[in-house]
């Protein structure tokens, strides 16, 4: 279990480590969020997930993937005031401009689909930023850079799986007229999986994965992963790794059937997210 923040500072370090992982804000706050750490300096504004905050020298990714699930929220909340001594404000009561800030940074990360009528805050501030810190805060317009640079990652991945995957069944000996051969993700974004191929009555659901790094995490939905669970062994996934998005080129690392298996133990699989490391075959290739 990661140790708990001892010092305000340590805590303002943890927020600022909260704001550097947009990708992961969605998933870490849930439906029901409640508590929010403020850090106020002079030339910035930074909010973190309170449960998230009360750790020290733990990424967003970590706390997704399993450390949220280490501690309830009343123990973090109450951790949190002890070392800062201080007590949880209602939003509605904090200063008018940081109700704005908070509001205009939380209801374009919700959409708008989540209250904030019961949000609490807890400040702190800072004269000086600590030494210890490297990264910059994500502005909004960076976040859609990063976000649009990774759906473009994902949007390559699928043309390479679906060549990838015309090609495995020419090699059958199927033709381009009788391969049944759909990119589902662009009628359906929720199916679950991103190509159905079928060919002489045996059908693939194939959910593709796409990352610049071989190694790289890559986010598994909670919604693919039931669906892949359910479609039992016609379910795939194909690991992408794109090498260059100005040519749109890469290559499918690997194929793993029935990702999901009820009961099954792999090394590669964690909650959320899995490593799509090669075989030492496959990376000569």
């Amino acid at each position: 279990m990661p140790s708990f923040i001892a010092t305000p500072v340590e805590l303002a370090d943890s927020v600022r480590a909260f704001m550097d992982s947009p990708e992961y804000w969605r998933d870490a706050i849930g439906s029901h969020p409640k508590y929010f750490v403020h850090v106020e300096g002079r030339a910035e504004q930074l909010f973190g997930l309170s449960k998230f905050c009360a750790f020290r020298d733990i990424s967003l990714e970590d706390y997704v993937t399993g450390a949220r699930n280490t501690t309830g929220g009343g123990t973090t909340q109450k951790h949190i005031a002890r070392v800062c001594g201080k007590e949880w404000t209602p939003l509605k009561l904090m200063p008018r401009q940081i109700q704005n800030d908070f509001r205009e940074w939380f209801n374009e990360l919700t959409e708008g689909k989540i209250g904030i009528d019961d949000i609490c805050l807890l400040t702190v501030k800072l004269k000086a930023k600590p030494k210890t810190r490297i990264k910059r805060i994500v502005s909004p317009e960076e976040l859609q850079r990063r976000l649009a640079a990774q759906t473009n990652i994902g949007h390559i991945g699928e043309e390479i799986a679906l060549a990838y995957e015309k090609d495995r069944l020419i090699s059958q000996g199927a033709t381009k007229t009788i391969m049944d051969l759909q990119q589902v993700s662009l009628v359906n974004t929720a199916a679950g999986f991103d190509i159905r191929s079928a060919y002489k009555k045996k059908i693939r659901y194939i959910e593709v994965k796409a990352s610049k790094s071989i190694d790289g995490a890559i986010y598994v939905s909670p919604n693919e992963i039931s669906t892949l669970q359910k479609l039992g062994k016609s379910a795939y996934l194909y690991i992408v790794h794109v090498t260059d998005t100005r040519k749109r080129t890469g290559y499918v690392v690997r194929e793993i059937q029935n990702p999901f298996e009820f009961g099954q133990e792999t090394e590669w699989l964690s909650p959320a997210l899995f490593m799509g490391r090669p075989t030492s075959e496959e990376a000569k290739e």
